[in-house]
């Protein structure tokens, strides 16, 4: 899941294996966060920042 620094959800993946590709491109500039979740569990989570 993307999301905003406001917790709005701006993209939903779902995914298999280990190699995610996501393309953000269409993303304006500003700050994401990204979690990762299997099943009910959070695995991992990322601040990003794109500038363009």
């Amino acid at each position: 899941i993307i999301y905003d620094i406001y917790g709005k959800v701006i993209k939903e993946k779902a995914v298999t294996g280990n190699n995610i590709v996501i393309d953000l491109s269409d993303l304006p500039s500003g700050v994401y966060y990204c979690m990762l979740i299997d099943g009910n569990r959070v695995i991992g989570r990322e601040k990003m920042l794109i500038s363009k």
